[in-house]
């Protein structure tokens, strides 16, 4: 009986945490690639805004 089978909403949590990583990961990225290229930069929007 040691071996303990996850809950679902346990499944459910960390598949959240998990996507809600990425996409901050993904923000950070982004942002990080707008800081380097002009080009990405959001119009009317100056380089030290962010």
């Amino acid at each position: 009986m040691s071996e303990k089978k996850p809950l679902p909403e346990d499944d459910d949590r960390k598949e959240a945490e998990n996507e809600e990583a990425a996409r901050e990961k993904a923000e950070r990225d982004l942002k990080r690639k707008q800081a380097t290229d002009p080009a990405l930069m959001p119009i009317g929007d100056p380089a030290g805004a962010a």
